[in-house]
């Protein structure tokens, strides 16, 4: 199951400010993905961390939370789609595999009579 989380990215912390990057992150198969949303805020001024969103003190800050709420949207789309495609995987094997083993039920792999090669010499060599 793919996971989305908003996060601030204490990594790429700018030197002369207090301002951190928000990072998009998505988990796939225990494997991270970021995307970087070219937005830097100051966590202790700009930053409402229980809603994931900025502050009225960041400048634009309606158009910025849209921007946040869309790029989102996005990506659980791509989360949800990358389920969807897993899904489809499994079961297509599953088509796959049902069909190989319907056709090689027809094959009797027990019948060694069949199978059994004659040896000239077996007369001889039972006594």
């Amino acid at each position: 199951m793919a996971t989305v989380k908003l996060l601030l990215y204490d990594y790429y912390k700018k030197k002369d400010s207090n301002k951190l990057p928000l990072y998009i992150r998505i988990i796939h198969n225990r494997k991270p993905k970021y995307i970087a949303l070219g937005i830097t805020v100051n966590p202790e001024k700009d930053w409402d961390a229980e809603r994931l969103r900025v502050k009225k003190s960041y400048p634009n800050a309606t158009r910025v939370n849209n921007f946040i709420v869309k790029k989102l949207a996005e990506a659980e789309k791509i989360a949800l789609d990358l389920e969807e495609k897993k899904k489809r995987d499994e079961a297509l094997q599953r088509i796959i595999d049902k069909e190989v083993e319907a056709e090689l039920g027809d094959f009797s792999i027990d019948d060694e009579s069949e199978n059994k090669e004659t040896n000239p010499l077996e007369p001889i060599l039972n006594k």
